[in-house]
């Protein structure tokens, strides 16, 4: 366990609204190394990854969301009715004492609570607000709602998934999970990261715009190379310059090759014992083997399927080659390679169950690092924020209660 003096964090103070999946696993990874998270949810109901499947033992539930407790841990949760006049004072007070404000709210809500980004910034010259859209605060598309699904095929990447599939009958298809959203999570935290460092030097905050689509775009490098460079938009098949490039069945599963440059295929050739084929004119260079692509993967195929997972990851390993076995996401979580590095984390969802959950994206030796922080239950630290933090007396609290402005239950469903 890190000294606490060395956790570099500790001293940072965020406020996260909004909820679902970007902001929340923006100040996740805040909220690991240290900073104090302040999460501002709204009643009855609170973050709505509260009520995302899948729940714990098929039971919905506040608490029994495992997104929900993934992207919480070691977070602060005040639930405030920011329809109210009093619920907003109380979120600008909140506002004033934060160094970090990370709003994921849809479009034009902080604009109705009169609550603009751009203006909190501009009163708040130390504050760094980190906006989450799935468009971005700017241009045609900035009022237009969106989620994962929208985000995901606004940036073409659909249109690209399945990777090696050239079934010309085959649609845009989504990725797995909140792809685009997490991303857009990192990428705002790479970016406040750096407004937190600069603001050291300058004593200024800023306004930090992110947009969900440009952060799932920021990643497709190589299909914007071929746009750019040789006119080309990318299919299923990647890049035409390259085969062997793509998955091929085997005995129990599938492998993957990648073996586009000269001295990656004969590595390929000779951990298949250098059949006569690959001699043969076509499949002696790159050009003319990705020209006739079909017929190596043919051959290709009709080797693979002769071995299993275990075979062809021997063979890969003992000649340095481009190919890997492709793991069933099963097979992912048990690898002993995650486990002796104890990568998962078991995390409470504050009700005494533990979920066992994704760890962080790094490794930070001696920084106090955890990813196994308890998620707050709705309304959990009220008292503690608002009254510890902002001055409200017991009385006021109740008061507050009363009229609905916060909620002071925090164990109700």
């Amino acid at each position: 366990m890190a000294n606490p003096e060395s956790v570099p964090l500790r001293s940072l103070n965020i406020l996260e609204l909004g909820g679902g999946v970007p902001g929340p696993f923006c100040t996740k990874l805040f909220a690991a190394l240290g900073a104090t998270v302040i999460k501002v949810e709204e009643p009855p109901r609170g973050d709505e990854a509260r009520w995302r499947e899948p729940f714990w033992k098929d039971t919905p539930g506040p608490q029994n969301g495992g997104l929900f407790v993934y992207l919480n841990g070691s977070k602060r949760s005040v639930a405030l009715d920011l329809e109210t006049t009093a619920g907003v004072g109380l979120l600008r007070r909140l506002v004033e004492g934060a160094d970090v404000l990370v709003d994921g709210q849809p479009p034009g809500r902080m604009e109705r609570l009169g609550l603009d980004d751009a203006a909190l910034s501009r009163s708040y010259p130390g504050l760094i607000v980190t906006a989450i859209r799935p468009f971005g605060l700017t241009g045609p598309w900035k009022d237009f709602k969106g989620n994962e699904l929208v985000s995901f095929h606004a940036s073409g990447l659909g249109h690209l998934t399945p990777w090696c599939c050239e079934d010309p009958e085959c649609p845009p298809l989504k990725g797995p999970g909140s792809l685009a959203e997490l991303y857009a999570g990192l990428s705002a935290a790479v970016a406040t990261i750096g407004a937190v460092w600069g603001r050291q030097a300058t004593g200024r905050g800023g306004l930090i715009d992110i947009s969900v689509q440009e952060a799932m775009l920021s990643i497709l490098d190589e299909p914007l190379g071929w746009y750019n460079f040789v006119g080309e938009v990318a299919s299923r098949m990647g890049s035409p310059a390259y085969a062997p490039r793509g998955v091929f069945p085997c005995k129990d599963g599938y492998v993957a090759i990648f073996a586009g440059q000269e001295h990656q295929w004969q590595r390929i050739v000779q951990l298949m014992g250098e059949p006569e084929w690959t001699k043969e004119e076509w499949a002696k260079n790159t050009r003319s083997r990705t020209a006739h692509r079909e017929l190596l993967e043919a051959q290709l195929m009709e080797w693979t399927m002769s071995k299993t997972k275990a075979e062809l990851e021997e063979l890969a390993r003992k000649y340095r080659a481009t190919m890997t076995v492709a793991n069933t996401f099963g097979e992912a979580v048990e690898s002993r390679h995650l486990k002796e590095r104890a990568y998962f984390a078991e995390v409470d969802n504050g009700l005494g169950q533990r979920f066992l959950t994704p760890g962080l994206p790094f490794r930070a030796e001696g920084l106090g690092a955890d990813a196994s922080g308890r998620a707050p239950l709705l309304g959990e630290h009220n008292e503690e924020v608002l009254g510890g933090g902002l001055g409200l007396s017991k009385q006021q609290l109740l008061r507050l209660t009363q009229a609905g402005v916060i909620w002071q239950s925090c164990c109700r469903e």
